[in-house]
């Protein structure tokens, strides 16, 4: 290799390094003349929330449970004569309404009329049985005075001489030809079988002509002028109630649209609880359940189920939210004041099916109804026409205490949505 060629080598290597070298050096001196660019805290993203005001409950507390309508009287009734049937009753059949002491089945009476006169003839014959018995016992006592103070007589053979034992047996006579007497009436009267209160007949089983014996079954009865509610509830909710005393609302809805409304009161608690849901059980009065005394009224169904409000005991210092607003491990979502998440536990009174009564919450808190995914305390949120919400609850304080209300105003293509109260729980 030659000087020249060793020149050039030389040169191929050195100069490719050289212009690296001096560019990482300029890279160098101008990284250290640039200024650092100013460094920003990354956005927050806020999210919209829509709330409610709690609404004050001081009252009583309301129990909803479900009530079976039972019969309040029933009777099945019996034949306690023999005889033919000889007439019914024009409202002894199913269904038919009947009051007290309307005729339901008569029978044949005659024999049983016989019977009484054949009676009242004992009775006569006894009568003067007696008479005679008397009359010869006065005889007796004239002849005692005469004989019968100067003999040596015991107080056995006195009675005997006085005739007492036949005035004792006529005296029975006499007094079993009556009790005859008032057999053959009684028999008498179960000819005639009347309603014994006023009543809906369920069935009867009764024809003109039919023989009835003792213990023939002629029908069943249910009384008309009050009906029981048979409610089923965890025995839990009992400590709300007042029994006997409560006020209850009954509600049938009978398929159709209409719906049938009645006030009861409650009567007592069973002793046992339902066999089938292992639930305590009260009992429900419901008068004129049939509603003869308003024919606006539509009669209630025997055997239906029927809702049931039962008005509690009376609950203060509470305030109402709805279902909704209660979150995870009893705890409800407020809007603080800087209009972040605040996630407060919840001191609640009492469970409704709609509704929690809740001690120690401001009327004036703002309670979060809208879901939230990932909910973290002190998050932003942000309000749907806040601005708008403050004008109106000024408004309200300085004008009285009007529910003020906030709209949501629609995005572009976007449904209008619900008006949210400020003021209340929807």
């Amino acid at each position: 290799m030659t000087t020249n060629e060793a020149a050039r080598l030389t040169l191929k290597i050195a100069l490719p390094l050289l212009v690296l070298g001096l560019g990482f050096g300029a890279f160098r001196v101008l990284s250290k003349m640039r200024s650092a660019p100013p460094k920003k805290p990354p956005s927050e993203v806020a999210q919209p929330v829509e709330f409610i005001r709690p609404a004050g409950a001081d009252g009583p507390a309301q129990v909803r449970a479900l009530g079976t309508v039972v019969p309040a009287r029933e009777v099945a009734l019996q034949a306690e004569v023999t005889g033919r049937i000889e007439a019914v009753g024009e409202g002894f059949v199913p269904g038919g309404r009947v009051s007290e002491g309307d005729l339901l089945v008569q029978l044949d009476r005659r024999d049983y009329w016989l019977q009484i006169k054949q009676a009242q003839a004992s009775v006569k014959r006894a009568e003067v049985a007696l008479r005679q018995e008397e009359s010869r016992k006065a005889v007796a006592e004239r002849e005692w005075k005469l004989i019968g103070e100067q003999g040596q007589a015991s107080a056995r053979g006195r009675a005997l001489a006085l005739r007492e034992p036949q005035i004792d047996g006529a005296r029975a006579e006499l007094t079993g030809a009556r009790s005859a007497l008032d057999q053959a009436r009684l028999a008498y009267q179960r000819t005639t079988i009347e309603a014994p209160f006023n009543a809906v007949v369920r069935a009867e089983s009764v024809d003109i002509g039919q023989i009835a014996r003792p213990g023939s079954p002629l029908g069943t009865l249910i009384g008309s002028d009050a009906w029981w509610i048979q409610v089923s509830l965890p025995a839990a909710e009992l400590r709300w109630l007042e029994v006997p005393g409560g006020v209850a609302h009954i509600t049938q809805a009978l398929g159709d649209g209409r719906v049938v409304e009645r006030q009861g009161a409650v009567l007592r608690q069973l002793p046992d609880v339902d066999p089938s849901g292992l639930m305590a059980r009260i009992i429900v009065q419901v008068d004129d359940p049939l509603g003869l005394a308003d024919e606006t009224l539509e009669p209630l169904l025997l055997g239906a189920t029927v809702d049931v409000a039962l008005r509690g005991r009376h609950i203060e210092g509470v305030v109402a939210l709805p279902r909704e607003a209660l979150r995870a491990d009893d705890t409800a979502w407020l809007v603080g004041p800087d209009e972040r998440l605040v996630i407060a536990p919840l001191d609640i009174a009492r469970r409704e099916r709609d509704r929690v009564l809740v001690r120690g919450l401001s009327a004036d808190a703002r309670v979060v109804r809208s879901r939230i995914s990932a909910p973290i305390a002190g998050m932003q949120l942000a309000l749907p026409g806040a601005d708008a919400a403050d004008a109106a609850q000024r408004a309200a304080e300085t004008s009285g205490p009007a529910p003020t209300k906030v709209a949501h105003k629609a995005a572009p293509g976007e449904a209008p949505a619900a008006e949210v109260g400020s003021e209340g729980d929807r």
